[in-house]
């Protein structure tokens, strides 16, 4: 038995294809928006030192774009070239040192948080500078709310 093809069968048929082209489109732009927020890009100084993914040792003559791609390996936009650095990235520049890992205001957050005992006389002493060498430590694989639990004031 064959279906007759009435104007109502029609329009139900454009309807569902429009909104299914609709959804297509909203789909492929969210797609798009998020992996251009992913493309987040950092600038590393002249002079600075950092090793490829071969082992070979870069000295940059000058700044350059550190960005990550979609399978987690960093990539450096140097003098036109995209060379891969792995997966694990150590920048270290001639100038100004290592970059900061700790800075006033987290202490001062640490402090309000408990983490750390508060300075005396504005003074942080060795003890302070051996629980923020432990809290540096934990937190690269702990959250804050763990290492509060963990070391005791």
């Amino acid at each position: 038995m064959r279906r007759k093809f009435d104007i109502r069968n029609k329009r139900s048929f454009i309807v569902i294809m429009v909104l299914a082209i609709v959804f297509i489109i909203i789909f492929s732009l969210f797609i798009v928006k998020y992996t251009n927020s992913l493309k987040v890009g950092y600038v590393v100084e002249t002079s600075s030192v950092l090793n490829d993914s071969e082992g070979n040792t870069l000295v940059l003559s000058e700044d350059a774009t550190l960005k990550v791609k979609w399978n987690g390996n960093y990539y450096l936009k140097y003098q036109d070239k995209n060379i891969n650095l792995g997966k694990k990235v150590i920048i270290y520049n001639e100038v100004t040192g290592l970059q900061k890992l700790v800075t006033p205001s987290m202490i001062n957050n640490y402090v309000k948080l408990g983490i750390i005992p508060p300075p005396v006389r504005k003074k942080y002493s060795r003890t302070h500078m051996a629980y923020l060498l432990i809290l540096c430590t934990l937190k690269q694989t702990l959250d804050i709310a763990t290492i509060k639990r963990i070391i005791p004031i």
